[in-house]
């Protein structure tokens, strides 16, 4: 099992100008609200990074809780190991399995070419405070986070609750 030295990196692929992160070990309490921001990654790609823990728990929102991507059947994401995963249409996927994946593959790879041309010494190379354990929680700005005109095609529902589910 993964102690707390590994982490978990996450691509979001969204349309949120401003997504959030809310994250949970087994058995332990979340993040406090708002959430931690997602770094802008390139385009509609964003990323965080949460330590890891076997079962971790997790769900975004659009930055101000009015909208949450949970998982299908209205639950929270949840991972079993450490490393990097793509969140695509409600869909967690490790890298290799795209190719298995083709349906997903036109919401990807623009995104990936996008943020591989725009990443000069690999795709976490700028560092991150908004997505790391001891980081500020959140960052706010004087202005509402935009809401998407619509959402995601093809994501799981979402729901305007204003809290993580507690399962």
């Amino acid at each position: 099992r993964a102690g707390p030295s590994a982490e978990a990196h996450v691509l979001y692929f969204t349309h949120w100008t401003s997504p959030h992160i809310h994250f949970r070990k087994p058995n332990s309490r979340w993040t406090e609200p708002a959430g931690i921001v997602c770094n802008a990654f390139s385009g509609r790609v964003w990323h965080a990074a949460m330590p890891f823990y076997h079962g971790v728990s997790f769900l975004l929102h659009d930055g101000d809780g009015s909208f949450w991507d949970r998982a299908p059947g209205n639950g929270n994401y949840v991972l079993r190991d450490a490393g990097l995963y793509l969140l695509v249409e409600g869909r967690i996927l490790r890298p290799e399995c795209l190719r298995r994946r083709q349906n997903l593959l036109r919401f990807v790879v623009p995104g990936l070419k996008l943020a591989l041309a725009d990443a000069s010494a690999g795709p976490f190379a700028k560092p991150s405070m908004a997505a790391s354990p001891g980081s500020s929680p959140t960052t706010r700005t004087t202005q509402p986070p935009s809401l998407p005109t619509s959402s995601p095609p093809g994501s799981p529902s979402y729901s305007p609750s204003s809290r993580p589910a507690e399962s």
